[in-house]
């Protein structure tokens, strides 16, 4: 899912995921081209607390 549809599924900001890609937190995101993607299993990691951070 993209950036502002993970934002929305952790009642958060697109903004907000930017900001922790940069500063190395957040969930864990892949690039695919010059694309942000999340995987949805890894933002309910995220939210429940049992997550990595990005690779």
């Amino acid at each position: 899912m993209n950036t502002s549809d993970a934002a929305a599924c952790l009642g958060s900001l697109p903004g907000t995921l930017a900001v922790w890609r940069c500063q190395g937190r957040g969930p864990a995101y892949h690039k695919l081209g010059c694309r942000v993607m999340y995987d949805i299993e890894e933002l309910e990691a995220f939210a429940s607390g049992k997550h990595h951070i990005y690779n």
